[in-house]
C-alpha cells in the first residue's frame, strides 16, 4: 500500500526512505518489548520499579508513530513534526534508562542501541518534513 500512495504529503524524501523509517519504528518497539519482558522474567516486578516503564512507553510511542506515519490522509506537517520529535525524545529517555542497566543486562544493551538508532533516525527524518 505504501508504494501506491505516498504516506506523507509533507515529506520530502524518497518513498523507500519513508518506508525504511516506518519499519525502523517497529524494530525499536520490538527491542523495547523484549527488554521489558526479559526484565520482568528475571527480576521481581516490585524491584524493577520504574525501570521497565521507559521500555513499554517507548514501544508504544514507536508503534503509534509508525501507524500515524503510515496513514496517507495525514497531511499536517506540524502534527508530523510533533509526533516524530516526541518519538525521538522518548527513545532518548529509554536509551538512557537502558544504558544504566546495560553493563549487567544484555537485553538492556540491545534495547539502548536500538533506541539510540531510532532517536537518530527520528532527528534525521525531521529534516525531511516540509
Amino acid at each position: 500500500m505504501l508504494n501506491e500512495y505516498p504516506p506523507l504529503a509533507t515529506v520530502q524524501a524518497e518513498p523507500d526512505e519513508v518506508i525504511r523509517f516506518i519499519e525502523d519504528r517497529f524494530v525499536c518497539a520490538q527491542a523495547c518489548v523484549e527488554c521489558a519482558r526479559a526484565c520482568t522474567a528475571t527480576v521481581p516486578v516490585p524491584e524493577l520499579g520504574e525501570s521497565r516503564r521507559p521500555d513499554l512507553k517507548c514501544a508504544q510511542v514507536c508503534e503509534t508513530t509508525r501507524q500515524f506515519l503510515s496513514r496517507e490522509d495525514a497531511t499536517d506537517p506540524e502534527v508530523h513534526r510533533g509526533q516524530v520529535e516526541y518519538c525521538a525524545d522518548v527513545c532518548a529517555l529509554c536509551a538512557a534508562a537502558c544504558e544504566r542497566l546495560a553493563p549487567v543486562r544484555d537485553e538492556c544493551a540491545r534495547c539502548a542501541e536500538a533506541c539510540r538508532r531510532c532517536e537518530r533516525a527520528c532527528r534525521e527524518f525531521l529534516e525531511c518534513l516540509a
